[in-house]
């Protein structure tokens, strides 16, 4: 389990204990994700073809793929995770985007796992802290950082995406 996260404070890195960092810096929905969750609610509603191609364009995704995404949240949902379901939602969108290919393909738990889910084959010993998803939810506002860390993947899906 982790017990600290590295922040930058006063014009140095320095260690903060896990709870402390959550309640002082995620104890809201991040900025940004009650836009996001709102459009993955239209997007689990789409009824046709038209509906379809708006929300595509809106998003501006390179790869879109409707059918993955709602077998993906289906097959969350049966996995039991812990998350809440906005972000079971957001996962499942990625798995409809080209998202997973470009971060090297890893497996679902491989990535619920990871310390950096937009380099999920560096380890914790590379980085030398973190947390994974998975260690977040064991945490008051542990949601919170795990949907901060979901919008940093918004640039991966693009034609421009990566890094």
């Amino acid at each position: 389990m982790v017990n600290f996260v590295r922040i930058y404070r006063n014009n140095e890195f320095t260690l903060l204990a896990i709870e402390d960092y959550l309640k002082e810096y995620h104890s809201q929905l991040p900025e940004g994700w009650t836009e996001i969750s709102n459009w993955l609610d239209r997007l689990f509603d789409i009824k046709n073809e038209q509906e379809y191609k708006k929300l595509s364009e809106e998003m501006q995704v390179e790869i879109f793929d409707l059918n993955k995404i709602k077998t993906t949240y289906s097959n969350l949902n049966k996995e039991c995770y812990m998350f809440d379901d906005d972000i079971l939602k957001f996962i499942s969108f990625l798995f409809g985007t080209a998202y997973f290919l470009k971060i090297g393909n890893p497996t679902l738990q491989e990535w619920l796992s990871a310390v950096d889910i937009n380099h999920p084959f560096k380890t914790k010993e590379d980085l030398g802290y973190g947390y994974s998803f998975l260690d977040a939810l064991q945490y008051e506002y542990g949601q919170n950082i795990v949907r901060k860390d979901l919008l940093s993947t918004l640039r991966w899906i693009g034609s421009q995406g990566g890094s």
